[in-house]
């Protein structure tokens, strides 16, 4: 994989992120807005880890890793920081893709709105050292 292609999918994730960025801030949700701002975060974090995929498998030739897995690769290297945090994330996806309530969905969101931002964090490590100026 070239670095060109690894470059493209952080920028491709960072619009993502914008997406999910734009409508956290709204305020007073309907339930739509609620459910597609869910849809925002369901794949940014998807994009989130394929990204990092790709930069391990850029690094190290071959990844067979799970999300999980892959998320500590970056923890012990210092670009994902708060891995518990992140661990939550990837549950909170997997249950609002395959489970549907309005309980379920709304104690997502207050863990979603309050914790979305270390996506931004990790974007931002990702670009300075993968990025050319």
């Amino acid at each position: 994989m070239e670095l060109i292609r690894i470059e493209k999918q952080i920028l491709l994730l960072e619009k993502a992120y914008k997406t999910l960025d734009e409508a956290m801030k709204l305020k007073n949700y309907s339930a739509l807005e609620q459910d597609w701002t869910i849809q925002r975060f369901e794949y940014t974090i998807e994009l989130t880890w394929k990204t990092l995929k790709k930069i391990l498998e850029y690094e190290m030739w071959e990844c067979n890793l799970f999300p999980k897995e892959i998320f500590k690769e970056f923890y012990k290297i210092e670009i994902v920081e708060d891995l518990e945090v992140w661990f939550q994330l990837l549950k909170e996806r997997n249950t609002l893709s395959h489970f549907y309530s309005e309980y379920i969905s709304n104690n997502s969101f207050v863990f979603l709105k309050e914790n979305y931002n270390v996506i931004w964090k990790l974007i931002e490590k990702l670009k300075n050292k993968y990025l050319k100026e």
